[in-house]
């Protein structure tokens, strides 16, 4: 039985989906700031994200109740590895090496081994195989194809990252990745910010489609398809696909 947490107010549409979509599109925006302005310190972006985070778990308790605000702290987790995977690695700039020191980890958890611990809630999420863990199963599975590599980022010739984003989309979607499947796993998530009035922008798509089977009749499955364009200004698919009952 697969339950999905979704908004009554905006149909049914995964809330933690559509958090965590809201909250990488404003990864990018930030990202982006830092290029457009020097004065952007690493102080600015944590607040900016601990504001995001605060209103996302009021709507999550809101909309989930119990489970959800549980379900939420999950996804929570995975936001902030994948948000400090970005601005401790991804982005040469003078706040890197501040930012390990005040991770967004640190600030909401107390820790400081995401790189590690992301892969073994994964590991314990696979091995239960609970079917209501679906929907947090596709929040691993987008973080990892958005490029978040945790402690294989110092081993490239590992193939760890394709097994575990393999594991995951057959827990999804019961069934193993073709080779279309394959192409839509991006190995990065660099959308080469480097040289103004020519910038190469990546962005995401996320679609989420349900299949009746559970007491709210949906089955999340996502996908991600990356895009790069030129242009000025940065482009974000911001829309997620409803979920079919």
């Amino acid at each position: 039985m697969i339950t999905s947490i979704y908004n009554e107010k905006e149909g049914k549409e995964s809330l933690l989906l559509r958090q965590f979509r809201d909250f990488y599109k404003e990864v990018i925006i930030q990202k982006e700031m830092i290029y457009d302005s020097s004065a952007r310190t690493g102080d600015d972006i944590r607040n900016r994200f601990a504001e995001i985070l605060k209103n996302q778990e009021i709507e999550a308790h809101e909309y989930g109740k119990g489970y959800g605000l549980s379900f939420y702290k999950e996804v929570k987790y995975v936001m902030t590895a994948l948000a400090d995977d970005v601005f401790i690695n991804d982005i040469a700039w003078r706040d890197s090496e501040d930012w390990k020191d005040d991770s967004l980890e640190v600030r909401f958890f107390n820790t400081n081994f995401a790189g590690d611990h992301f892969f073994d809630k994964i590991d314990v999420l696979l091995k239960n195989a609970d079917p209501v863990s679906a929907e947090i199963a596709a929040v691993y599975f987008l973080a990892l194809s958005l490029g978040f590599k945790g402690k294989y980022r110092k081993r490239p010739d590992s193939d760890d990252l394709r097994q575990y984003k393999e594991r995951l989309f057959r827990f999804i979607f019961h069934k193993n990745p073709d080779s279309e499947g394959e192409r839509l796993f991006p190995q990065t998530y660099q959308n080469n910010l480097t040289e103004a009035g020519n910038r190469r922008f990546s962005y995401l798509k996320l679609w989420a489609y349900g299949i009746a089977g559970s007491f709210l009749g949906l089955l999340i499955l996502s996908y991600i398809v990356w895009s790069s364009m030129t242009g000025d200004l940065m482009q974000i698919v911001d829309s997620i696909g409803k979920t079919m009952g």
